[in-house]
Parts: structure tokens; C-alpha cells; sequence
């Protein structure tokens, strides 16, 4: 079942392109944060550019490098937004599900999901006293806890509570301090209280609270930089005189109130969240104190939405109508500073602080219609308008020597009116079969850029950009055969962006500059194969297949004045992905209730650029991923259910490139696949 859509719906009914994975997928993949999913999604794909967690879908995403650039893939908790740079890759707890919707879903979320959206749904509170625990360990003395319980604490009210913990030390070295970035710190913790006073009515009070904490944005210089030359060892971090830090820390409450009638469903949900990040990193990467960053984000969410919808699927005419409001107060302290060693380089030991804040407030209203013109074949109109208004505040104190800006109280605002339409027809022959095809509009909302700004941009002050909308196009078929032991899922796509928005670092002089600008025209199309079975109650297997076409229609000026970048490949957008997934369980007749079992799992991504260039320097090769998995266990004696598992990741040791990007000075860095490892983990359940 799916929920992603503000109805509960079969997943193979629903005409959307959207996979789902359940919390015993995610605990057998061994994944402690979100990121893990993206070798378990077609068309899914987490990179950290510069040090920034984004997240792409069919080749389309990015954002986030500032408080005023918002990502194309919306991340939610229970409906609500969390989507922000601190949130993208969450410590995964207390989770249910995870649902990945593809494609532009603006109807459904509004704004700032016009590649496609992630949807986190949490364990509900029940009557039922139940328990789970893990304790695991790893290579690099990588240690998870976790422990979760569901508790009735009176008649008609329930509490669930999850914590997770993770510690783990880092691969990669620094040749300066000889230290080990790429450590891992994290921690997080979920509560939900549920209070359910007739069969029709429930109301949950939810918290959560989760922060990472790593040593590392890079783990490869390479290129040169100052006569110092890149190192063709991986996970060598030359010429960084302090260890970078990265801490992000996320939390926030809601409020949910669900009434089921006869016929209709309402809901509301008021939430508010807070999210974090403070980095610090050096910018030049080279042994001696010449350029760093100090930059700390803070993000302020609250939102309110009402929903009222319709229960019976037997009715020839259903709706689903709703009211959102949400108010985004974001703002970011950064500093670029030129330490003490800089004088070597001519220039004076100064610092540039630019200090943006953007208030922004978002009405919006959205319904939609589903009609039977004959049983099995349906067609569905939504739409939602959205009105969202913008207030930009920022200064900065000029570095000269990097021909940077000085502002000061600088305002400017932008209001924005969206309709983003969706329609489609569903056929279905059968109960285990469904036709359909799709079209909706996204839309990602302009603003201003609020990063550094420098004395080349329009009159030395932030420059706006405009919004960027989509036009996509699916078609679809998804089958269920052999009594629901085997389901195929298949389905087209195009999409078509306008005024697609485009962070890049440009190198002028040697200087490096940073822009935000719409690049033109963008076209994805592709298609994605799903298959799912089940020949033997011991054998699971799963297979993905998607093919990806994405590039640059037009981007005149795309590398400079004279310099186009029309039918340059997009980032981060490999042409094929593949997934394959085996896991076999046996019941050990001599022992009651006892198991083996046995897993491999395999990935690969093709080649792909980190640049809008495609320049060779960003192109990352492709990526073979094998994992395997062993174990034994015990279920259905009748007191604690327990597991013990050893488990293998990147066995064939891959070392390709997961992100490029560039940095200061013209240096690229970049991440590597994570190195071969183990885990042996413990589970028990009650």
C-alpha cells in the first residue's frame, strides 16, 4: 500500500510511476541512512557535490548549495516537508516505509518536486506490546545500535519509540594532520503518541530529533594545485591542513488528526520543523593556510494542511480536495577567509561574510477527480494553484583581492502564481493488470541567490532567477501474474524543462566564481523496468532495469560568453542503471523455528559527468556494486524472534567516482564508492 498520494492505494493501482520499501527491506540492506536507497530505486541517485547531500531523480536534481536554492527532489516525514540540504540524507529511524515517487509532483506537494519526491512513513502506534533490537559491527569499527518499542500506556492510547546509533571511524587519510576523514557520527530518535478514543477518530502527536557528524566533504583531490601534484591513490586527501567538518542536525513536531466517516476522510496535520548545517572546509586543499570556509545554515519550516477525500473505491466518483499553507524562514552565516599563509599568493589576509535571509510564505489549494466512465476505466483531472511570495535580505563585506561585492540591507522580493495540472487515464482488464498514461506539471520556484556575490554580477548585487517549469509525459503498465507471486512494472517517460536553474563554479583568471542561472531548455526521456517475484516461499527476487536519456536542448553561454553547451549531457545522469537482488531462506526442520539464510545483491551505474561541461576531468566511470549476505535465525517459537548476519558491501572493491565537482582555485574534488566492508549484526524481536 502506498500513502504518498493522501489516499491508501495499492501501488499497483495508482497511475504513477513510484516504488515502495518497506522497513524489513531496508533492515536486511543494512541501511542507516537514506541515501542507501538509491541502489534499490531505478532512476534514484544521492551525490554530495561539494560537500552538499542532493538528491536526482531521472537525471534531475541538485539544489541546495544555498539557503535560497531549494532541491527538485522533495523529501517528506508523514506528508511534511523536510526537504532542505540538512535533511536530504536522514539518519533512517523508526521508519515503515519509503516511498519514491518519479516524475514531477506538483499536485500532490507543490513547488520545489518537479523532479519527483521521497516520502518517509513512519510506525504508527498500535494496542499490540511489541519490542525490536540490532547491535552490529563493521570494518573501520563501524558499531550501530538500535532499539525500538511499541507500547499501550492506557485505554485507547499508544506510544511507539525508536533510536538508532552509529559510530564509525574514518577510511580515507590526510597526509597533513594524519588524521582519518570520512568518520561517521550520527544518532537519531523517533516518538509517536497515538490516541484513539472511537474507530473513527485517531490523533498522533509525533517528535523526532537526528544528527550526523563527519570529518569529511572530500576524499580525492584530483588535480594539481600550486605545484602539488593530485595523487592517483584513492581515498588520499593531500594538502588539507585541518580535517573539514560536516554536522547537520534535524528535528521538529507534528500535530495529526484523522476523522473517517461514512463516506469521506478528513485530515489535518500542523507541523514545525528546524534543520542545521555547519561546515568547514578548506577551499584550496594545500598544505599551507590559504583559503577556507566556515558556513552555518538554519532552516525554519512550519506548515499547516487540511484534506478531505473520499474512502469507497466501488464509487464511480471520487475526490480529494485540500488547503496548505507553509511559512519558510531560512537564513546562513558564511565566511570565505584567507588564513595567514595566503600572503605567499599576494593577497591580504582578509575575510569575505555574506549573511542572506529569506522569508518566504506559500498558499495553496489543490483537487482532484477521479471518474468510472465504465467499470475498469478511469480518468483523473487535479490541479493545484499555488501563490507563493518571497522577502530577500543580505549583506557582505567585499574581499577585493577576489573581486567580491560589499552590500549592505540589500532587499529584494519575488511573488510567484502556479498551476500545476495533472491528468490521467487508467484502464484496468483486469484485477491484475493496470494501463495507463500520464501527464502533469511541476514547477520550481525562482528567487535569489544567496551565496557570494561578486562585482561581475549584475550591478554587484544579488541577482534574481527566474522559475523553472516542467512537462512531463508517462506511460505505464503494471501487472501482477502467477496468483501475485510475480509483478512486472513498466513504464515511459519525457519530460520537458523551461528555464531549467543551474548552480556552477566558473573559473575567470584563475578566480573561481560562483553562478546560479537559468540555463534554457532540458529534455529527460527514458524508461524503467520493475520486476518483483516470489517462485518459491523461501526465494525472493527483484530486478531493475532503467535506460536515461538527459541533456541540454539549449544552453547558449553555458561555459562562458561564445561557449554553448546545446546537447551536453546532464550531471549525475547515467545512461543505464541495473539491480538485481536474490534472498533465499530455509527452515531448519531438527531445530523448531529455526532458519538459514542467504543473500546477493548487485548494481551498476554507468558513466556520468559531474559537469554541465562534460569535460573529460568530470567524467566518473561506471560503478560495479556486489554485496552478499549469511545467516541463521529463529521466528514463530513462540517467545523472542532473533537473527545473526554477516554481510559484505562493494566485494569487487569498486573505487569509482560518486560525485566531481570543483573548488577553490580551479582544484576538483570529488567521493569515491565507499571501500569494501563487512557487518555482523544481531537482531532480536518481540
Amino acid at each position: 500500500m502506498v500513502t504518498a498520494t493522501k489516499r491508501t492505494d495499492r501501488v499497483q493501482d495508482v497511475p504513477l510511476s513510484i516504488s515502495t520499501l518497506s522497513s524489513d527491506q531496508l533492515a536486511n540492506a543494512n541501511l542507516s541512512s537514506l541515501s542507501g536507497v538509491q541502489n534499490m530505486v531505478p532512476n534514484l541517485r544521492f551525490a554530495a557535490v561539494t560537500g552538499t547531500p542532493q538528491v536526482f531523480v531521472r537525471g534531475v536534481g541538485g539544489g541546495g548549495r544555498n539557503v535560497g536554492f531549494d532541491p527538485r527532489v522533495g523529501v517528506y516525514v508523514d506528508g511534511v516537508y523536510m526537504g532542505n540540504p540538512a535533511s536530504l540524507d536522514a539518519v533512517t529511524v523508526g521508519i515503515e516505509q519509503v516511498e519514491v515517487l518519479r516524475g514531477p509532483q506538483g499536485f500532490l506537494f507543490g513547488a520545489a518536486t518537479d523532479a519527483g519526491a521521497i516520502n518517509i512513513v513512519t510506525r504508527s502506534p498500535s494496542d499490540v506490546l511489541s519490542a525490536d533490537a540490532s547491535v552490529a559491527y563493521g570494518r573501520w569499527n563501524d558499531v550501530r545500535l538500535q532499539a525500538h518499542v511499541n507500547v499501550p500506556l492506557a485505554d485507547k492510547i499508544y506510544a511507539d519509540l525508536s533510536v538508532v546509533r552509529r559510530t564509525r571511524d574514518g577510511y580515507a587519510l590526510n597526509t597533513v594532520t594524519g588524521g582519518h576523514p570520512n568518520d561517521v557520527d550520527d544518532y537519531g530518535f523517533r516518538g509517536k503518541l497515538r490516541f484513539a478514543p472511537t474507530g473513527d477518530f485517531t490523533f498522533d502527536l509525533a517528535g523526532d530529533f537526528a544528527q550526523s557528524v563527519t570529518h569529511a566533504l572530500v576524499d580525492s583531490r584530483l588535480t594539481d594545485v600550486f605545484g602539488l601534484t593530485a595523487s592517483d591513490t584513492p581515498y588520499l586527501t593531500l594538502g588539507q591542513p585541518v580535517n573539514d567538518l560536516d554536522s547537520r542536525k534535524s528535528g521538529g513536531v507534528s500535530a495529526t488528526a484523522n476523522y473517517t466517516g461514512a463516506e469521506v476522510r478528513f485530515t489535518s496535520v500542523t507541523a514545525y520543523r528546524v534543520s542545521t548545517r555547519h561546515w568547514i572546509a578548506d577551499a584550496d586543499h594545500y598544505p599551507a593556510d590559504y583559503v577556507s570556509v566556515d558556513y552555518y545554515d538554519k532552516y525554519h519550516t512550519f506548515s499547516q494542511e487540511l484534506t478531505l477525500a473520499t474512502i469507497d473505491p466501488a464509487r464511480s466518483f471520487r475526490y480529494l480536495v485540500g488547503l496548505y499553507y507553509a511559512n519558510n524562514n531560512n537564513s546562513s552565516d558564511r565566511a570565505l577567509i584567507f588564513g595567514d599563509d595566503v600572503t605567499d599568493l599576494g593577497f591580504a589576509v582578509e575575510q569575505n561574510v555574506v549573511q542572506p535571509k529569506i522569508d518566504s510564505n506559500t498558499f495553496s489549494g489543490y483537487a482532484s477527480i477521479d471518474y468510472d466512465f465504465v467499470p475498469g476505466l478511469t480518468l483523473d483531472l487535479g490541479g493545484r494553484l499555488q501563490y507563493e511570495y518571497k522577502v530577500f535580505v543580505g549583506s557582505q563585506t567585499a574581499l577585493s583581492d577576489l573581486n567580491m561585492a560589499s552590500f549592505a540591507n540589500f532587499r529584494g522580493t519575488t511573488s510567484e502564481l502556479h498551476f500545476m495540472p495533472t491528468a490521467s487515464l487508467t484502464y484496468k482488464p483486469s484485477e491484475n493488470a493496470t494501463l495507463y498514461v500520464k501527464y502533469a506539471r511541476g514547477v520550481k520556484s525562482g528567487g535569489y541567490n544567496a551565496d557570494f556575490v561578486y562585482n561581475t554580477d549584475p550591478d554587484g548585487l544579488p541577482y534574481s532567477y527566474r522559475p523553472e517549469t516542467v512537462d512531463s509525459y508517462e506511460a505505464g503498465v503494471k501487472s501482477s501474474l502467477m496468483g501475485h507471486l510475480l509483478t512486472a512494472n513498466l513504464a515511459l517517460f519525457l519530460n520537458d524543462f523551461r528555464d531549467y536553474q543551474l548552480f556552477q563554479y566558473r573559473t575567470v583568471n584563475g578566480v573561481t566564481t560562483i553562478s546560479l542561472t537559468n540555463a534554457g531548455k532540458v529534455r529527460t526521456y527514458g524508461a524503467e523496468l520493475e520486476v518483483n517475484a516470489n517462485p518459491t516461499p523461501d526465494l525472493a527476487l527483484s530486478f531493475n532495469l532503467s535506460r536515461l536519456v538527459a541533456s541540454y536542448v539549449a544552453f547558449p553561454d553555458g561555459g562562458g560568453v561564445g561557449v554553448d553547451y546545446d546537447g551536453n549531457r546532464l550531471e549525475y545522469a547515467p545512461k543505464w542503471n541495473v539491480m538485481a537482488r536474490a534472498d533465499y531462506t530455509h527452515d531448519v526442520d531438527a531445530f523448531r523455528g529455526s532458519y538459514v539464510l542467504a543473500g546477493v545483491d548487485y548494481s551498476y551505474r554507468s558513466n556520468a559527468y559531474g559537469d554541465a561541461s562534460n569535460s573529460s576531468a568530470y567524467l566518473m566511470s561506471a560503478a560495479n556494486l556486489l554485496g552478499a549476505k549469511i545467516g541463521i535465525g529463529a521466528r514463530d517459537t513462540g517467545s523472542v524472534d532473533w537473527r545473526l548476519s554477516l554481510s559484505g558491501e562493494n566485494l569487487l572493491n569498486s573505487k569509482a567516482m560518486t560525485n566531481i565537482s570543483q573548488d577553490g582555485f580551479g582544484v576538483l574534488i570529488g567521493f569515491r564508492e565507499t571501500p569494501r566492508r563487512w557487518l555482523a549484526k544481531f537482531e532480536v524481536k518481540y
